[in-house]
């Protein structure tokens, strides 16, 4: 066998391998007693939220504010508009009936959602903890108590909550989606804290320890990643973060093939390009992102030419067999037929986009935000 292909090889399968390992690892964690959470009320609290043409999910998510179990005396809220071009911002305005402070902020033109944040932080009061939720989340009344909880200990920098899918019954890629959020949330990120590896954040819903985040710079502006991009740093200047799967927000998954491409391809790219900023080899796999389908593609494409055995690609599928379906059990995800279906159905198109993210990454192409629509 000439040597490129012994080493187009033995990097194809390297990845499989090592992936693999992880992912075991992982999984196994997650069946594991979880790591002990208090509810907290006693900290002061500041929630950011960063909008962008958000007017149909604002309702939702100023609803479920409105109604959170947290001591108003220790809570404001700060709501950015982000060089929206609809109502977002007079909804933001009117949002006054609740017993909590209230600050709104209009940008005349989008800076993304790194800096939007950074904005909304410097006109919050001072405060512990610094809370984040994207416009379309419904957090559940007690979530900001438990994710404050998770500063009991002194060492702990942000807390992740667990984002629960509210539609994943909507279609054929709602439940993909929803199975990959599952899958993420309730095995990867539940074996993460549970082994104490530094769940990353997601920028979902978050809360950050705001010494924290003045030690790690502030948001990062200007990235596609900037949640995985904070982890990066908080953990750089000697935090640690927790994810807490008590603190519920619901959010809908994507319901179409064009939205799906669109987020993968953000998420992607996001995190490959956060790759160049990674300081250990936990967070160099977690920012290769879906390295590992790109590898189990040209895994396929090698086996007819008799580079790669097919049982190699047959064994690596294997664990995120094992891991959809501790999800679905922790999830309590009915008909599970449709479900895997479902997965069964996607995955392909789930590989295409992964290879063609890695593609115009190796290639330099300009990487884009992408609204979800």
């Amino acid at each position: 066998m000439p040597a490129l292909l012994l080493v187009l090889r033995w990097t194809v399968l390297a990845v499989l391998a090592v992936f693999t390992c992880r992912r075991t690892l992982l999984l196994v964690a997650s069946m594991l007693q979880p790591r002990r959470v208090t509810p907290n009320s006693t900290r002061s609290i500041a929630v950011l939220v960063a909008a962008r043409n958000e007017s149909s999910h604002l309702p939702t998510l100023l609803a479920a504010l409105a109604h959170l179990d947290y001591p108003p005396s220790l809570l404001h809220v700060v709501l950015v508009s982000d060089g929206s071009v609809d109502d977002t911002a007079a909804r933001m305005r009117a949002w006054t009936d609740v017993p909590f402070g209230v600050t709104v902020r209009e940008l005349p033109q989008s800076v993304g959602k790194g800096a939007a944040l950074a904005t909304g932080l410097a006109d919050a009061p001072a405060s512990d903890l610094v809370a984040v939720f994207d416009a379309d989340c419904a957090p559940q009344p007690d979530v900001l108590q438990w994710l404050a909880g998770a500063f009991d200990d002194p060492r702990t920098g942000a807390a992740t909550a667990y984002p629960r899918p509210a539609n994943a019954h909507a279609g054929r890629v709602a439940r993909y989606a929803a199975l990959e959020r599952w899958a993420h949330h309730l095995v990867v990120l539940a074996g993460r804290d549970r082994l104490q590896l530094n769940p990353p954040v997601v920028g979902v819903a978050f809360a950050v320890r705001r010494a924290a985040l003045e030690a790690a710079g502030g948001f990062p502006t200007g990235r596609l990643s900037e949640d995985l991009e904070l982890s990066m740093a908080l953990t750089a200047s000697g935090w640690r973060t927790r994810w807490i799967g008590a603190a519920v927000v619901r959010e809908n998954v994507v319901e179409t093939e064009a939205a799906f491409r669109r987020q993968r391809t953000r998420w992607s790219r996001g995190m490959l390009q956060s790759a160049a900023r990674a300081r250990s080899i936990d967070e160099l796999l977690t920012s290769a992102g879906y390295l590992d389908r790109t590898a189990l593609v040209a895994a396929a494409v090698l086996i007819p030419f008799g580079v790669v055995e097919a049982w190699w690609p047959a064994l690596y599928l294997v664990v995120p067999m094992l891991t959809v379906l501790q999800a679905m059990r922790r999830a309590d995800a009915r008909p599970a037929g449709a479900f895997l279906a479902a997965a069964a159905g996607m995955f392909v198109s789930d590989l295409a986009v992964s290879v063609r993210s890695a593609v115009e990454q190796v290639a330099g192409t300009t990487a884009r935000w992408e609204e979800r629509q």
